[in-house]
């Protein structure tokens, strides 16, 4: 298994960000922990540009790297790649989609909300443990 970097537990540490990323990007393998936990940091720092106009050109390169990661992991419905991309994705709107930013989070209660083969699904800012998604064909039956 590739070694994972280290994810900064500074919010405001972009490049460590845009490295951790890089390496989801360009590996074969996945850790669901690092994910979240990479969800959960990135989370942090775009809420912080919540409410501003501009995004700071610091975050350029983080954007771009987490649209190749999207681009990369797609995968067939409910499986692990296509909920991560969705996820990522979801992310990358809070900071463009100002005006439809209340379907998208609630930052009161700290959930991010997924929609994701047109349904709903509430993720803790917090955790991104997105377990409940995977496991939705099995309480389908």
């Amino acid at each position: 298994m590739v070694k994972l970097i280290e994810i900064p537990r500074d919010e405001y540490w972009v490049s460590k960000l845009e490295d951790c990323w890089e390496e989801l990007v360009v590996s074969n393998s996945f850790n669901n922990d690092f994910f979240c936990e990479l969800c959960a940091r990135t989370y942090e720092l775009f809420r912080h540009y919540l409410d501003v106009d501009r995004i700071p050109k610091e975050l350029i390169r983080l954007i771009s790297i987490m649209g190749a990661f999207i681009y990369n992991k797609k995968g067939t419905p409910f499986s692990n790649a296509d909920i991560v991309s969705a996820i990522a994705k979801t992310l990358l709107c809070l900071l463009e989609c100002d005006n439809e930013l209340d379907e998208i989070v609630n930052v009161k209660e700290e959930i991010l909300i997924l929609l994701y083969e047109e349904e709903k699904y509430p993720i803790s800012t917090n955790t991104f443990d997105f377990s409940q998604i995977i496991n939705r064909e099995e309480a389908d039956k």
